[in-house]
């Protein structure tokens, strides 16, 4: 009976709100409600509190109400819900010491707290019915002023796989703030063990010059390739929308690239294969990468490029997770 007394009161409430609703994340988020998907409207509603939207907590706590099973896997979200709450409620919004009775009443985000119930029970009295002016003599209770306290946000993390054409392992890690701006650091490597013996160049006269003495180079039109590089980067994660988060890094990396061409000895014609790196195409120095990441619930792909020197450029892509 309490239960159902409380959803009748959350589902009146937010017509005072009803502006709010028009936010494409509550619209989606309804849709979700209706047809008892609570795991998308737990995702829709929850874009919402970045912007402490008092419709999405709305849409939040009635999903910790109907179903039970979910509320162990909500209690950030609650946590920030009860933030907003707080934030409103001392700024004298009635709605919101309204919802904060429920909270600490039911144990939402944290222990029911007999002492806060009564504080805000006292304060929306005053407010719907002012009482001739008296001084106030009762000392605020201590977990009060911890309450009213706008609580640490909890950053989130990413953790993905990346990698690029030349150099297909890496790493991506990073944090973000109120999910919506961070950093990131990131590692790619070939991991090739290939070394070269030699290094010429790609004109004529070049290669001439970087024989030894008594062998010549035979050279064919498709010789094998090996690619020996990494990238070590950081930078920047901003999110601009809900679904997406561009980054922008700058570090440090190499590229050798070798074929594998045969020395001829002149005197005995034996032939020996060697790997040879190509000076021209070869590079070290300053890495900037650049990439956008598209997020489905906890699930991003991202695709970009980098490039070494401004003379070398190799395409990214990965997958991860923001949690």
């Amino acid at each position: 009976m309490r239960k159902a007394l409380l959803l009748i009161i959350y589902t009146l409430l937010p017509f005072c709100m009803v502006a709010q609703q028009d936010a494409e994340y509550n619209r989606r988020g309804e849709e979700a409600m209706q047809r008892k998907d609570y795991s998308d409207a737990r995702m829709y509603f929850s874009e919402g509190l970045e912007y402490c939207d008092m419709y999405s907590v709305q849409g939040l706590t009635r999903i910790w109400l109907l179903n039970e099973s979910m509320r162990s896997s909500m209690r950030g979200l609650m946590s920030k819900c009860q933030t907003c709450l707080n934030e409103r409620a001392v700024q004298n919004d009635t709605t919101a010491m309204s919802r904060l009775i429920v909270y600490y009443s039911e144990g939402i985000a944290g222990p029911k707290t007999e002492s806060l119930i009564a504080y805000w029970t006292d304060k929306l009295e005053a407010l719907r019915y002012p009482a001739p002016v008296q001084k106030e003599t009762a000392e605020q209770p201590a977990e009060v002023s911890a309450a009213v306290k706008p609580s640490q946000i909890n950053p989130s993390f990413l953790v993905g796989l990346t990698g690029s054409l030349e150099t297909p392992y890496g790493l991506t890690l990073g944090v973000l703030w109120r999910d919506k701006a961070g950093g990131y650091v990131r590692g790619k490597t070939s991991r090739s063990s290939v070394e070269y013996t030699h290094e010429i160049g790609l004109q004529a006269e070049d290669i001439k010059k970087s024989l030894p003495d008594g062998q010549a180079l035979q050279t064919t039109d498709n010789p094998p390739k090996k690619v020996n590089g990494f990238t070590a980067s950081a930078g920047f994660v901003y999110k601009p929308l809900s679904w997406l988060y561009v980054s922008l890094g700058a570090g440090y990396g190499e590229r050798t690239l070798m074929y594998q061409f045969a020395f001829i000895d002149k005197k005995t014609s034996e032939q020996t294969p060697v790997w040879c790196k190509i000076s021209e195409a070869s590079y070290t120095g300053a890495v900037i990468e650049a990439d956008c990441m598209v997020k489905y619930k906890h699930l991003f792909l991202s695709a970009g490029c980098h490039t070494i020197n401004v003379k070398y450029v190799d395409l990214n892509a990965g997958i991860g997770v923001i949690f």
